[in-house]
């Protein structure tokens, strides 16, 4: 991992000082902007321990994309997490304790400019979110003598206004965080399954594998807490 840490670093340095270079005179009008999510990167680069802040929910969006119009923005956002882990365990029946969570998450939206100076603009506009969740778990713990695990998967739907802060390091980079309000929705359904450890058998009687949906809706807003370094082309 440590030369895909050193070239990371080193792209992030090269790449405003390459496009630096093409900033011309020139009246070309960039109508696309491309952008990446560098929280982490700038972490790793000043050794920030960064903290998990509660929040009700914020999705990631690892890359983005802008269609510039005349009068209003285009706005395209993608991103996720996924996590799996493996341990061994002797007592189930694969010998193997596994647990897996995904989430991916997608916005589209618009959104205005304001020119402030030269260098500083603002943005306010809405997006529509939609994430997509689905996580596996093999061993919850024991139910009248079996062992259970447990399915889940969900969506949440959102709409959030929201207002974006870019410094322009010249006509065609700049560096981007945003603040949002987000009216949401979740669903999530949950479905345990039942298994008999292999070195203790269990009660005859197996436990009734019903789902359980679970909702929620609410209001969040999450303050600027990620950057954002966007290339137009």
């Amino acid at each position: 991992m440590r030369p895909l840490f050193y070239l990371s670093v080193a792209v992030f340095f090269a790449l405003p000082v390459s496009l630096a270079a093409q900033d011309t005179d020139e009246p070309k009008i960039y109508r696309n902007e491309i952008g990446t999510d560098v929280t982490s990167l700038i972490n790793q680069i000043l050794f920030v321990n960064a903290t998990d802040n509660y929040q009700g929910y914020e999705p990631i969006y690892y890359l983005t994309y802008k269609r510039i119009l005349d009068k209003f923005n285009l706005r395209l956002g993608i991103g996720g997490n996924s996590i799996s882990t493996y341990n061994p365990r002797e007592s189930l029946p694969d010998k193997i304790d596994a647990s897996t969570d995904t989430d991916i998450d997608y916005r589209i939206g618009i959104e205005k400019a304001v020119e402030l100076t030269k260098r500083w603009s603002f943005y306010y506009g809405l997006d529509f979110r939609h994430t997509i969740s689905k996580s596996h778990d093999d061993h919850r713990g024991t139910k009248q003598g079996w062992g259970w695990g447990e399915n889940s998967h969900g969506y949440t739907f959102a709409f959030a206004p929201n207002m974006t802060f870019e410094f322009k390091i010249n006509k065609r980079l700049s560096l981007q965080t945003q603040a949002n309000f987000s009216v949401y929705f979740q669903r999530r359904e949950t479905k345990p399954f039942y298994f008999q450890y292999p070195d203790n058998p269990s009660s005859e009687i197996r436990p009734v594998s019903e789902s359980e949906v679970y909702k929620q809706h609410g209001l969040e807003f999450a303050v600027p807490n990620f950057i954002i370094i966007a290339v137009r082309i």
